[in-house]
């Protein structure tokens, strides 16, 4: 599957999250008024935590990692509109390497839970952790690129 088929497949999968669960709107209570708050100020690992049992956090922490996932793609779209044939091809490289790192880092930590319940919550986790710390770097090398 290509990149851009990814991304479509990611936008979409959210899009049914957010419908179907009323925990995903776009928007939070802050004191009296609501307001627009992008999935990467989100505050995953509550959300997370809040499920009632391991299978419920397993759940959630699912959400929030295709909610994260969207949200990387809906970046990378958004740049490489901005970059030429090359610069694309170079970007989709690193998000193709990065997306190999995350799982197998996932993995890895995972495995310290190898035949327990709580080694799929611990990859859930893992995973929410680094899609945060993708979208950040993301927006950092799009940032660095503009001022080299």
């Amino acid at each position: 599957m290509n990149f851009h088929a990814k991304c479509v497949i990611g936008v979409f999968a959210v899009a049914v999250i957010v419908y179907l669960s009323p925990t995903f709107g776009a928007r939070v209570t802050d004191g009296e008024a609501e307001v627009d708050v992008p999935p990467e100020q989100r505050d995953w690992h509550t959300y997370i935590s809040g499920g009632e049992t391991n299978l419920d956090m397993k759940m959630r922490a699912s959400e929030a990692r295709d909610a994260l996932a969207a949200r990387i793609d809906a970046i990378l779209i958004s740049q490489k509109k901005e970059l030429d044939a090359e610069a694309v091809k170079l970007l989709e490289t690193n998000q193709d390497a990065w997306l190999v790192y995350a799982k197998s880092k996932a993995e890895y930590m995972a495995d310290a839970y190898r035949g327990g319940s709580h080694s799929g919550l611990e990859y859930g986790y893992v995973l929410v952790g680094m899609h945060l710390e993708r979208v950040a770097e993301l927006k950092q090398m799009h940032e660095d690129r503009q001022t080299p």
